[in-house]
Parts: C-alpha cells; structure tokens; sequence
C-alpha cells in the first residue's frame, strides 16, 4: 500500500493547524485569566488604599478632637502622648488585651476587604 505524498502532507499540515489552533486557544485562555487577575489586583489595591485613608482620616480627626487650643495652637495633652509613645513602642505581643481588640478590630476589617 502506497501512500500519496499530498495526501499525507495535507494530514501533516492539518495536525500542525489543529496544534496551532489548540496553543492559540490556551494562550487566549492564559491572557484573559492574567487581564482578569490584574484587575482583581487594581481593584484591591485601591479598595485598601481607601481603607488606609479612611483609617489615617479617622485616626486624625480623633486626634484633632482630643487636642487642647492654646495661643500657640493645638496641642496633643501630656497624657495621650505618654500613652500614644508607649503604644507605639510597644509589640503587639505586649499590649493590653483592650489595646489588642482595637488592632484586632482594624485587621477584621481589612479582612472585609480582602474577602
């Protein structure tokens, strides 16, 4: 049995279109999946950055209100910052279980987000 050598070219170049249109078709797939998680990645970066704000806002407008006016300004009572210098220099670890609740309800709260 002979084989006709267009024929078995034809056969050839067939598989070679299919293989063709089968990586075309996964590298397709690939792109659209890496654009979609791209935007996923867009979108929460700047659902955190508005958390961030939010927080900094917050946390400024908290301490704006606890402050004392005086003929120079504002100014941050003795008090609060012995207290904010302790916290800050303070691990997690270390802090009060009250001062742990407030970072833990910070951290539910960019879990939220992430979710």
């Amino acid at each position: 049995m002979t084989i006709d050598s267009n024929l078995l070219t034809g056969f050839q170049y067939g598989i070679s279109i299919g293989v063709s249109i089968t990586l075309a078709g996964i590298l397709l797939v690939w792109w659209l999946h890496s654009i979609k998680e791209a935007d996923r990645e867009i979108e929460m970066r700047e659902k955190l950055a508005s958390y961030a704000h939010e927080t900094w806002s917050g946390w400024m407008k908290y301490m704006f209100n606890k402050c004392e006016s005086t003929v120079h300004g504002e100014m941050i009572p003795p008090e609060l910052v012995e207290r904010w210098n302790r916290q800050m220099n303070t691990e997690y670890k270390d802090l009060s279980d009250k001062e742990k609740q407030s970072d833990r309800d910070e951290a539910d709260k960019m879990m939220r987000i992430m979710r």
